[in-house]
């Protein structure tokens, strides 16, 4: 599952943003990148050099899974397409959470394509996550799908009962969408007595994940209803 926190008031480049989301992120009980790492982006490749190893680098069953997850996940919204572990002799050829990593993963071989993606609310922590539908039993099976069939897609929830919800709520309706040169652009109307401000930052959060997964550099919504623009660069 993904979130969204956007901090527009610090100046980062690509890689900084990258590192930093990595870090947050990091399920690991022993902080495996935050503590131990150097990380590195060369156009679509992440090298991470490891300052330590062994038992340092060491991960539950269940860390395992939740720690190559994040680490695939966002490198993924990143644009990352390899990554390279390097281990403290600069050898490829190291033990990170309980996995052997003697070449670059290949971030797609792994991760799959995206389908969208589907929310759940956090009641306790307040919090909306979103679920790619590849995790789910939704979306279009195997099929690749376009950057508006995606969307088109996210409107709707098939499973009957599901413990998950479609960003784009009764109110919201999508009304055009286009991606080209890595502008991605969604045009769109609310009904403002049934969409709340909430509602709003959700699906506009929703249509930046989707838009990272087609390698946008920049999503520009337009608020028809409102007649207002917003940009969000990547």
């Amino acid at each position: 599952m993904f979130t969204i926190k956007r901090d527009d008031g610090k100046d980062q480049n690509r890689e900084e943003r990258l590192a930093a989301s990595l870090m947050e992120n990091d399920p690991s009980e022993q902080k495996i990148l935050e503590s131990y790492t150097k990380l590195t982006v060369e156009g679509q490749n992440l090298r991470v050099d490891f300052q330590e190893d062994g038992n340092l680098l060491s991960a539950t069953s269940a860390q395992h899974s939740m720690f190559y997850d994040s680490l695939l996940g966002i490198s993924h919204l990143y644009g990352i397409e390899e990554i390279t572990f390097v281990n403290p002799e600069g050898e490829e050829n190291i033990t990170v959470a309980e996995r052997k990593v003697d070449a670059p993963i290949v971030v797609a071989d792994e991760r799959g394509r995206s389908k969208g993606y589907y929310t759940l609310y956090d009641k306790e922590g307040k919090q909306t996550w979103f679920i790619p539908a590849g995790e789910l039993d939704e979306g279009a099976g195997g099929e690749d799908l376009s950057f508006q069939e995606t969307i088109e897609m996210m409107q709707t929830v098939d499973q009957e009962d599901a413990f998950y919800a479609s960003a784009i709520t009764e109110g919201l309706e999508v009304k055009e969408v286009s991606l080209k040169d890595g502008l991605a652009i969604v045009h769109y109307t609310m009904d403002e007595e049934e969409v709340s401000t909430s509602d709003r930052i959700v699906f506009e959060n929703a249509m930046q994940l989707v838009a990272l997964d087609f390698d946008a550099t920049e999503l520009k919504m337009v608020n028809e209803t409102k007649r207002q623009n917003k940009t969000f660069p990547f």
